[in-house]
């Protein structure tokens, strides 16, 4: 289960690496097991046991560069100048992909939130930077 978690753990980090992971330092009940899917379709370890106690990184998973996160914890906000055509085209995909610019920063965010004001011919936006 720690490894189906893993991006979202690693997105912790500001930059996550296949060589970052989980720490196992203690358990209850039967942390001594071991094994693996043997079904290649779902199959998120490699081709070796895992044992439940051992520390897990994005190296044990079969495509490591799938076990690190997409997405930063951490939002920006901004305020935008937007048409009434343009607010149309973000509701017609609201949680698509756009490129922000300021403040010493840039990249593509994914639309968290979008607050219009049309009186204002603005919007607010929240978005979450792609790594």
């Amino acid at each position: 289960m720690a490894m189906r978690w893993l991006p979202m753990v690693l997105a912790s980090y500001k930059q996550a690496a296949v060589t970052d992971g989980i720490i196992f330092t203690d358990g209850d009940g039967n942390f001594y097991a071991e094994g693996y899917l043997d079904s290649a379709f779902c199959r998120d370890e490699a081709a070796e046991p895992i044992s439940e106690k051992q520390d897990i990184t994005p190296n044990y998973t079969h495509f490591p560069a799938n076990a690190l996160p997409i997405w930063d914890l951490e939002s920006i906000e901004f305020t935008f100048p937007i048409t009434v055509a343009q607010f149309q085209q973000l509701k017609a995909n609201p949680n698509g992909k756009i490129y922000y610019e300021g403040d010493g920063k840039s990249g593509y965010g994914w639309i968290s939130t979008v607050d219009y004001k049309p009186e204002a011919g603005s919007a607010d936006f929240t978005l979450i930077p792609e790594r």
